[in-house]
């Protein structure tokens, strides 16, 4: 299919926007440096609102990273978002079957030889299991979700489903797999083999809070190299409160941009 495509006048930067691998398709946008890319990274999304909720961030991301040389590959999961599909094919593995599948099709149309993965809130857990089947790949977490269950708190919703395995909740419309297979999958437990991880946290104080503390500590008994960013602030990052303006003028986002590309031009 021919890709729609997009060249920022600056920067020379080219995003292409597509549908790809087999059917159900996938949609898909990557996003290309001026010249070849020297590595390739896949961005592992949320689902529902929280897909929505980061969506800004992660493109603009993108854009920063391909102007540094590194190729992005954002994409919406089957059954989710622009992506064909019906909402019973999501589910946790389904998901992190999709982020590989996204994988192949960034090396497929770039050439790189190194791909890392990042993954935002519940996109973390997806991000985090992909790369596990790559090994040495390097792994970023925004803001990551820490327990499948917690997710539209999933073992709670899931005796409220109805006989074809159907629930509304706030307008979205939810599905018995994608609950059930959240139950049981912790953060803490899925990275097993020793890589590179920048965990970025992008609420609370300046200092990491407990929990991610205790995660960097798990994987480095693993082998791995585990750096902890505390971007800081109060709020949710995508919160529009009275004083509310674009992530392009954040101090937090371009906080995160920051600590983001510095850390894969590292580690790419």
């Amino acid at each position: 299919m021919t890709a729609a495509t997009r060249v920022d006048p600056t920067i020379g930067t080219t995003d292409e926007v597509a549908y790809f691998g087999a059917a159900p398709r996938m949609y898909g946008a990557v996003h290309l440096p001026a010249g070849g890319p020297r590595a390739g990274l896949v961005l592992c999304p949320s689902v529902y609102g929280e897909l929505v909720n980061i969506y800004r961030i992660e493109v603009i991301q993108s854009r920063h990273l391909a102007a540094q040389g590194i190729a992005v590959q954002r994409f919406h999961y089957r059954g989710d978002g622009n992506s064909e599909g019906g909402i019973d094919l999501l589910t946790l593995d389904g998901l992190v079957r999709d982020a590989g599948d996204a994988r192949r099709a960034l090396v497929e149309r770039t050439g790189v030889d190194k791909v890392g993965f990042l993954g935002a809130g519940m996109g973390a857990l997806v991000a985090t299991t992909a790369a596990e089947l790559v090994p040495g790949a390097p792994l970023v977490l925004w803001h990551p979700q820490l327990h499948g269950s917690d997710f539209f708190r999933a073992e709670q919703m899931v005796d409220k489903t109805d006989a074809d395995g159907y629930l509304n909740l706030l307008g979205f419309t939810l599905h018995r797999n994608l609950l059930q297979s959240l139950i049981g999958r912790n953060l803490i437990d899925v990275l097993e083999t020793p890589r590179p991880v920048l965990i970025v946290q992008m609420t609370g104080g300046e200092e990491p809070g407990d929990d991610l503390v205790a995660i960097a500590a798990a994987w480095r008994t693993r082998g791995a190299d585990v750096t902890v960013a505390a971007i800081g602030g109060n709020s949710k990052w995508w919160d529009a409160a009275e004083n509310w303006h674009s992530h392009e003028t954040r101090g937090r986002t371009q906080r995160t941009l920051d600590a983001t590309s510095d850390w894969l031009a590292a580690h790419l």
